[in-house]
């Protein structure tokens, strides 16, 4: 039940521990294989290894440790414990991953709601690998591939397991109830694909320029996922873009061979052949070193080609190092069927290794759970649901659209293809398009919304500089249009431009939502030449649909003045109309300090509003109610004012302007 590789031979370790794990898998299942490589015995040198089933991999146990590229560190002399390093001569050039299971190869591949398999079963594997460091030795290998492929298996289990240096994704695909504990890639991004009861715990996933998100989630069948204590950073340091409902792209994209012919997340399309409508459809991508089964995406500065679709994922068909064909789904991918387009589109178009962010949610992946993480070092935003719906998160999520402090704009400089202006959300959430599924062998069509998903923590969506100063402030947490009435509650605190935690005319929320303005501790001289004549102390945002029909408004002020020589009036108004306060109601030129306290609502309307009669204090009113048509349906400016009795200067402050939206109907 158990064998021991005492150390490697140094040169090709391949059939030996290839033996060693069939030998135990068929004789003894359930028994251990133990890698003893410590003690600078050097790496066991592997072509791509098969895992079988009921087996458990160990090496020897060492405190690992996060290891950063570019930064001095030579692999080879870096002692971790047990390394299993891929040999990338010969056939190790191949795209294959290190290591892979043998799922049922011969079985039908039939999957029902695009995303569950029928016709045959998962194996129950119930491998465990533990205690390895697996190195993709990427500066020597021509093809990419991805340090693991795990599919159709049930219960196995990764733990203390550390995975560099790799150009390709490694891939978890319709597998079942397995652990992935202790996990630290280095630049070796995870691709998970209809994956059901699974877990993660205290992993640290980076992705990188080549491949972008460092965890991407995708299907419908990816779900029931909880992950805790995750931290999940530095995705594609080559691009810095933003996804919009006008367009993916912001900034200006560079012309040249640093455009064409760079290796990283967006790869320009040269030239598309077959847009007739009938003919497969090839793209030209010079020397774009994917491989099949790649998922990617279409993002384009102008309009995608005939029958193609924005914010759907795509899987890549290697033609030959130039070209490659995309299918529509992984069914598509298995059965060679490629889409058509119908014409060629316009603008740059570029197949991108998925959308710029940390973490990445599409086509309806679900019902996952994220606990006690953070996303940060992003090109573009920290977390993205594009057409993925009901997931929770409560993470911290700062440091989106990371950029290089000098700019750099060329070789692996961290804004590589695009630079320009910023504007990536920390997190966003996106439609996604209309995705062909086969339910019995039938195909039909459905639409992906972004709904539902639980946001909580923290949301900063500042710009960092390599030296970790926020630079600029951007929205914290994002939807488009399509998603804004189905924006779930979002709690915790948005770490950004006191007026801007959420972009206006763009977020929706479900329940109260409190925000304040900028804390003036200082006075100010404010100069107003009669009672006409109003100047403004402060502004809050009120964001789109954010009361509801029947909801409310309430406001308040702390504000302090030095004595002037003339009455002193102050107003709030709720877009154009006044609110509170006004000429009528007056505070003596002796008055130092005062609060402001008010509430005007929604009436069976968005656009229908009462309130207080302007010109009383909160003690009430023989004037009748306020009313006022005020479309709350849009974005509308709540803003706090001050005019004189009488041309003067005179130093005022509003040490608190805040507000509260109580949501109804």
């Amino acid at each position: 039940t158990y064998r021991e590789l005492c150390k490697p031979s140094g040169g090709d370790d391949t059939s030996d521990v290839q033996a060693a794990w069939n030998d135990i898998s068929t004789y003894h299942p359930g028994g251990k294989v133990f890698l003893d490589g410590d003690g600078g015995s050097g790496p066991f040198n592997c072509l791509p290894l098969v895992v079988p089933n009921r087996i458990n991999i160990e090496g020897n146990p060492s405190e690992f440790t996060e290891i950063h590229m570019g930064q001095g560190t030579t692999f080879d002399l870096v002692k971790m414990g047990t390394m299993i390093k891929r040999i990338a001569t010969g056939s190790g050039n191949s795209p294959t991953e290190l290591l892979t299971n043998n799922p049922d190869a011969a079985a039908p591949y039939v999957r029902n709601s695009s995303n569950v398999y029928s016709g045959h079963n998962q194996v129950y594997e119930q491998f465990t690998i533990k205690n390895i460091w697996a190195d993709g030795n990427r500066l020597a290998a021509a093809r990419r591939a991805g340090i693991f492929r795990f599919e159709r298996a049930w219960g196995f289990s990764l733990e203390r397991f550390v995975m560099t240096s790799a150009y390709g994704l490694s891939k978890i695909m319709d597998c079942n109830a397995f652990l992935l504990s202790k996990i630290i890639s280095t630049y070796a991004p995870i691709f998970m694909f209809d994956n059901g009861d699974w877990q993660a715990d205290t992993c640290t996933l980076a992705g990188g320029h080549i491949q972008g998100p460092a965890l991407w989630m995708h299907g419908k069948g990816q779900w029931q996922g909880l992950a805790t204590n995750m931290l999940v950073y530095n995705a594609a340091l080559n691009v810095r873009t933003n996804i919009v409902d006008a367009g993916e792209l912001t900034g200006t994209p560079l012309t040249g061979s640093s455009a064409s012919n760079y290796d990283g997340v967006m790869r320009l399309v040269s030239a598309i052949t077959g847009t007739d409508g009938a003919t497969e459809t090839a793209f030209t991508i010079t020397s774009h070193k994917m491989e099949t089964e790649q998922p990617v995406v279409l993002m384009t500065t102008g309009a995608v080609p005939g029958n193609a679709l924005r914010y759907c994922v795509y899987w890549i068909t290697r033609v030959d190092a130039n070209t490659v064909k995309l299918s529509r789904t992984y069914n598509h991918l298995k059965t060679n069927t490629f889409i058509k387009c119908n014409s060629a589109g316009s603008g740059l178009l570029f197949i991108s290794k998925g959308y710029v962010s940390d973490m990445l949610f599409t086509g309806g992946a679900q019902n996952n759970q994220f606990n006690a993480g953070r996303c940060d070092q992003s090109s573009g935003s920290g977390v993205l649901f594009v057409g993925s719906n009901n997931n929770e998160l409560n993470v911290l999520v700062n440091s989106a659209g990371y950029l290089d402090g000098g700019g750099n704009t060329t070789g692996l400089g961290l804004d590589g293809l695009f630079t320009g202006g910023a504007g990536v959300p920390g997190i966003g959430c996106y439609q996604g398009e209309p995705e062909e599924i086969s339910v019995g062998g039938t195909p039909y069509t459905s639409f992906l919304t972004t709904g539902e998903n639980k946001i909580g923590g923290m949301q900063d969506g500042a710009v960092a500089t390599s030296g970790g100063t926020n630079s600029t402030q951007i929205v914290g947490v994002d939807c488009d249009a399509a998603t804004a009435a189905k924006m779930p509650k979002v709690t915790g605190w948005s770490k950004n431009h006191p007026t801007a935690n959420y972009r206006p005319n763009r977020i929706a929320f479900d329940s109260d939502f409190s925000f304040a303005a900028p804390r003036q501790t200082a006075m100010t001289a404010i100069t107003s030449t009669g009672p006409t004549d109003w100047q403004t102390l402060s502004t809050l945002t009120i964001p789109q649909g954010s009361i509801g029909p029947s909801g409310s408004l309430s406001f308040k002020a702390l504000i302090g003045a030095a004595a002037g020589t003339n009455a002193k009036y102050f107003r709030v108004l709720l877009g154009t109309t006044v609110v509170w306060g006004g000429t009528s109601l007056t505070i003596t030129n002796a008055q130092k300090s005062f609060a402001i306290n008010g509430v005007i609502t929604n009436v069976n309307a968005e656009n229908s509003q009462i309130g207080l009669a302007v010109g009383t204090f909160s003690t009430g009113s023989s004037a009748d109610l306020l009313t006022a048509a005020e479309n709350t349906a849009n974005s509308l400016a709540l803003t706090l004012q001050v005019a004189f009795n009488g041309s003067e200067t005179c130093n005022v402050k509003a040490p608190a302007f805040d507000a509260t939206v109580h949501k109804g109907g």
